[in-house]
């Protein structure tokens, strides 16, 4: 079964992936950020899943076979390991 489409406003969006609301929108003009949703004439938002492959697509650029430590569950929020 297909699951149902989640959708994030800007403060979800936000606290995933940490930057400035116009920092994300200049990604989003450039198009190396996922673009949101309109769900009414003034209210936009992202896709749950476009962002989570966008965070895990960042972190395949670093290089190497490690991944980004975040989970849907955890509100994409990364994993305390316990160093630094």
């Amino acid at each position: 079964m297909k699951q149902p489409v989640q959708f994030l406003r800007w403060p979800d969006v936000q606290a995933r992936v940490r930057v400035s609301r116009s920092t994300w929108y200049h990604w989003v003009s450039l198009g190396t950020a996922p673009k949101p949703v309109k769900i009414s004439p003034r209210v936009a938002a992202w896709r749950d899943d476009e962002i989570n492959a966008w965070i895990e697509a960042r972190c395949q650029q670093r290089g190497g076979s490690a991944s980004c430590s975040f989970t849907a569950a955890q509100g994409g929020k990364p994993l305390k390991t316990g160093v630094g």
